[in-house]
């Protein structure tokens, strides 16, 4: 019996296999790897869907909030103390508000900005004091023309800055009671006047001086800004 050859040719016939083998596992795996390229291009992310979404820090402090409310829908960033610092709102009147917070009520450096767009057009950017007090204000009036406002600590105004689609701009100066005691005006066309007030709010001073009239009065330039 030749040993020696039945050896050879098992060891031929197990090469042969293994060969195979390889093959088929090759081929599995390149099937594998092309179905998960050609699957990936179109698979879709699951859907969530609540009324309420709350992420927690690693101690379970809730940071962040997003949920629709009874006018709308909300999104809130708290920090460490639960304390929002900044809200994004969307008002179901058409209303997007942005808030952004620093401090607590009552500190002396607590400051709130809040930015508004209400579906009129005047649209807003404010600051607040620690007391929550509006101090000034920016923004656009529904004509389209700027304005500035800063108010004391008492909510009156003090400085008022704005212009109209006439081609009239103001610079109205209160004085802490809010009565108004200076004012300076570019009217349209060009012209500039300077009004100063007293405490009655009756001119006091006014520059250019008014035309006299034919009478041989004076005519009394001031229209309120």
């Amino acid at each position: 019996m030749d040993t020696n050859g039945e050896l050879a040719r098992r060891i031929s016939s197990l090469e042969r296999a293994n060969h195979r083998l390889a093959a088929l596992l090759a081929a599995l795996a390149v099937g594998v790897c092309l179905a998960f390229v050609l699957g990936a291009g179109t698979a879709r992310p699951e859907t969530l869907e609540a009324r309420r979404l709350v992420l927690r820090d690693r101690e379970g402090r809730i940071r962040v909030e997003l949920g629709a409310e009874l006018t709308g829908s909300c999104l809130s960033l708290l920090d460490d103390r639960g304390r929002r610092r900044i809200r994004l709102r969307a008002m179901d009147d058409g209303t997007a508000v942005l808030r952004i917070e620093a401090g607590t009520l009552g500190e002396d450096t607590r400051r709130v900005v809040d930015l508004k767009v209400p579906p009129d057009g005047w649209s807003s950017l404010t600051f607040a004091d620690a007391r929550g007090t509006e101090r000034l204000a920016l923004g656009l009036g529904y004509d389209g023309e700027p304005r500035l406002r800063m108010y004391t600590e008492n909510g009156r105004s003090r400085v008022v800055l704005g212009s109209d689609r006439s081609g009239r701009a103001d610079l109205v100066i209160h004085d802490e009671a809010g009565a108004q005691r200076a004012v300076v005006r570019s009217a349209p066309g060009g012209a500039a006047s300077l009004e100063l007030l007293g405490g009655d709010g009756t001119t006091t001073f006014i520059a250019p001086p008014p035309a006299p009239t034919a009478a041989g009065g004076a005519a009394d330039g001031r229209d309120g800004p």
